[in-house]
């Protein structure tokens, strides 16, 4: 999904779902997906350590929220400081 699509997607689940804070995980590894969830602005919240098995291996998930505000105003995280 590009970004534009995906800010789309979430300002029409706040506007018309009227939610509060939309959460979202990405697996550590998975850099691509946590620029884009980053860039959105999503904020990380945290991580479960080895709870994803992908091909026999484990991987941590790192956690994001994100609330209406931080969406609507675009402060997304610069890449690397998650």
């Amino acid at each position: 999904m590009t970004l534009l699509a995906s800010r789309q997607v979430l300002a029409d689940a706040f506007r018309f779902e009227r939610l509060r804070c939309i959460t979202a995980w990405a697996v550590d590894c998975n850099v691509r997906s946590r620029h884009l969830l980053e860039r959105l602005g999503f904020r990380p919240v945290g991580t479960q350590r080895d709870c994803h098995v992908m091909h026999g291996s484990r991987f941590a998930r790192v956690l994001y929220d994100l609330l209406p505000g931080e969406l609507a105003s675009n402060q997304a995280i610069p890449p690397g400081d998650s």
